[in-house]
């Protein structure tokens, strides 16, 4: 059992710290731009969206609906989603069908867009 690794999923705090990137040296000198700032918390699938909104890009048809997904849940986990600015358990999300076609979404991009 690890105790450190418990702790950090099953409480909002973990949940919170899990995760912290660090902006590369080389993507400041290709972007000229400094990388700070606070995000708030997001999900790390939402990295790209808000590097490509950074630097200006408009992404694909896939990045294009997970910034709305992100619109209304900033945070995806299997135990929390982060809705409204309050972390809320998975079961009690006000955005099932959202999420339901989030996933569903997820699903085709993986199995029809893969390199053969």
């Amino acid at each position: 059992m690890n105790l450190k690794k418990e702790y950090l999923n099953e409480t909002i705090w973990g949940f919170k710290n899990y995760f912290q990137e660090n902006a590369n040296d080389e993507a400041k000198k290709v972007f000229d731009k400094e990388f700070v700032g606070d995000l708030g918390y997001i999900s790390p699938n939402f990295l790209i969206n808000e590097f490509f909104e950074y630097v200006g890009y408009e992404g694909n048809e896939y990045t294009q609906f997970t910034n709305d997904v992100k619109e209304y849940i900033d945070v995806i986990n299997i135990i929390y989603y982060e809705e409204d600015e309050e972390f809320v358990p998975v079961q009690a999300s006000e955005y099932t069908d959202l999420m339901n076609e989030f996933w569903l979404v997820n699903f085709y991009w993986m199995t029809n867009f893969k390199e053969k």
